[in-house]
């Protein structure tokens, strides 16, 4: 009976072990049997696209002070009918104010020049002789086209001149100007630039009446804008 018992619980628990791994088995076979394994793939590296710079915007808008050099290359003074050549520098300073539309740039601006020359006069009339130039003073005003950093204008204004020759003696006269510049912005706030300005006196006070002092000036400039 001993031996019988022991052959009983030998075979139970063979019995067991049998169901124990055939659950385990059919526990791993059912995902398998109900779509396999479930997978998520690691997602793919974000790679950010390059931001484009926006170009530079250039404004010209703004006041702006300065200072300047004209040289008078080609200058004419017309007295009792003869002609005399004058020639000569002037410098100083300068301020104003621009407005920018977008694309066509309106603005004034006030000049105040010193400087010295010389009028080469026939003989009869003297012959040549120096004189300084008190004041040179203009008010214009300026339109012109923007093209960024560069800006292409005209200008047309008031104009107002005093001269003393060596003697002490001194003429003065008011007329007007007119002309063409270009001026380039280094930064926001430096410009550089040139004109070239044609200045007519029609009624000069010499010792003739009418008298007249046409002057063609070359400035180079640099300013400050705010």
């Amino acid at each position: 009976m001993q031996f019988e018992s022991n052959a009983l619980s030998k075979r139970s628990l063979i019995g067991m072990r049998k169901i124990f791994f055939s659950a385990a088995g059919a526990l791993l076979a059912a995902p398998a049997f109900a779509g396999g394994f479930s997978y998520s793939p690691a997602p793919e590296p974000v790679v950010a696209a390059p931001v484009a710079q926006a170009a530079p915007s250039w404004d010209w808008t703004g006041a702006y002070v300065g200072l300047q050099y004209d040289k008078i290359f080609d200058g004419t003074y017309t007295a009792g009918g003869t002609d005399s050549d004058v020639n000569g520098q002037v410098y100083g300073v300068f301020g104003g104010y621009r407005h920018d539309f977008g694309r066509f740039v309106l603005g004034g601006e006030l000049d105040y020049m010193v400087g010295e020359g010389s009028i080469d006069a026939p003989a009869q009339i003297g012959g040549k002789f120096d004189v300084d130039v008190d004041h040179l003073v203009r008010l214009g005003l300026e339109g012109g086209y923007d093209f960024g950093r560069f800006l292409l204008y005209g200008t047309v204004g008031y104009a107002d001149i005093k001269i003393t020759d060596d003697t002490n003696s001194s003429v003065s006269s008011n007329g007007y100007f007119y002309g063409v510049g270009a001026d380039y912005l280094v930064s926001d706030n430096f410009v550089v630039g040139a004109e070239l300005l044609q200045h007519k006196f029609d009624d000069f006070g010499g010792v003739a009446s009418g008298d007249e002092l046409d002057l063609l000036t070359f400035g180079i400039n640099i300013s400050y804008k705010f």
